[in-house]
């Protein structure tokens, strides 16, 4: 690609139009491999892929200070530098491509989505230029599962990001703080109720979506010149929404020890082989069996239909059989009338309750709703644990 004669560019695209099919990859490969693998969402592109996106691409040429596209066109082509210097200017910095680099990547995630920066011709460049929609039928068709799962992961995080935005602009659209529309179109753009408190695994509050929407509605009173009082006093709303995602958190770490309870007893009931029963532990939280008392209600017959052998549905079916569960044990302390033994089942529950939360780094709010009131159940939980939620 380092012609002096700007019309052997042009004449590139008629090499591969004679081609047949097998050559035409080998030749497209060797033409075109090294400029597209240099694309990070390419790099593990096979000579298929390549073909397919070679074949249709052309060659645009432009002379110095041309505008290959304006700012906020729509994202039609994708475009690789082969001679000259392309310049995308920005608020704050200038990028450049050169040297077989590619730009307009946004229609690889997001076909006609707005460009983010205008293309300007620095010097005479040569531009490979093809069509999103034979790049996006390209990677349906011949791209591999990472290449897939990266251009999967990307477009959701660019359509994330823009509806968080929107977002923004609409809960301060008439001079308040109208959380309550900003969530509503959350959910209206993502297409999933409750988005917003969805909890990270993690249980760490900044990777929330609810987090970030606080953070760019700050940032975006900050910018307008608002007193840091005043902004404290909009941000109030989102107060009653932390409630809701502190609640979910609760119902995470519920669910999750009903996990591990089932899986330890799955773990421990064995056969008569000696192997152990947590291996149907994926196939009976399929199927919503996700507590032990959920388990005991079930039959031999019921297991059979889930796809479990006859012979590891009745062990397992024994084995919840024999299990009494801290459940059970308190509900039989009731029927005895030893109220002692039933405060101190309680107060046992609720410590390890307390404990599960805070090693899940709860903060206040969730502690909260634990009801710690006196100095001695505060005394239950080390300092440093404390310290976490304090």
């Amino acid at each position: 690609f380092k012609y002096s004669n700007v019309q052997r560019y042009y004449r590139l695209g008629d090499i591969l139009e004679n081609l047949s099919g097998d050559m035409r990859c080998v030749v497209a490969d060797a033409m075109y491999g090294d400029v597209l693998r240099g694309c990070t969402i390419f790099a593990n592109a096979s000579a298929n892929l390549v073909a397919a996106i070679a074949v249709e691409m052309r060659v645009d040429v432009h002379a110095q200070g041309d505008l290959v596209y304006e700012r906020h066109d729509p994202a039609n082509d994708l475009y690789f530098t082969l001679k000259g210097t392309i310049m995308l200017p920005g608020k704050c910095i200038n990028v450049y491509r050169k040297g077989g680099q590619p730009f307009g990547l946004e229609v690889i995630y997001k076909m006609g989505a707005p460009r983010g920066r205008a293309a300007i011709s620095v010097t005479e460049s040569v531009l490979l230029a093809v069509d999103g929609d034979v790049v996006r039928g390209a990677i349906d068709k011949f791209a591999e599962p990472s290449i897939r799962w990266r251009v999967l992961v990307t477009s959701n995080l660019v359509a994330v990001a823009r509806a968080l935005h929107e977002a923004v602009r609409e809960t301060l659209r008439e001079g308040g703080c109208d959380v309550a529309s900003g969530v509503r179109h959350l959910d209206d753009q993502l297409a999933s109720d409750n988005v917003l408190f969805q909890v990270d695994p993690r249980g760490m509050k900044h990777n929330n979506l609810l987090a970030h929407f606080e953070r760019l509605t700050r940032q975006k009173l900050v910018a307008s010149g608002m007193s840091t009082k005043r902004i404290e006093e909009l941000l109030g709303a989102f107060m009653p929404f932390w409630d809701r995602y502190d609640e979910g958190v609760a119902k995470v770490i519920l669910q999750h020890r009903r996990d591990l309870q089932l899986q330890n007893l799955l773990e421990k009931t064995e056969n008569d082989a000696g192997l152990a029963m947590d291996k149907w532990f994926h196939i009976l939280k399929k199927e919503k069996v996700e507590t032990i008392e959920t388990l005991k209600r079930l039959q031999v017959t019921d297991m059979r239909l889930i796809g479990i052998p006859l012979g590891d549905a009745v062990v397992i079916v024994d084995g919840a059989k024999r299990e009494n569960t801290f459940q059970d044990m308190a509900t039989s302390m009731l029927h005895t009338g030893d109220r002692p033994l039933v405060h101190a089942a309680r107060h046992a529950r609720r410590e390890r309750r307390l404990g599960s939360m805070l090693r899940e780094g709860i903060e206040t709010n969730s502690a909260k709703k634990l009801r710690i009131k006196t100095a001695e159940e505060k005394s239950m939980c080390s300092a440093s644990l404390w310290n976490n939620i304090s």
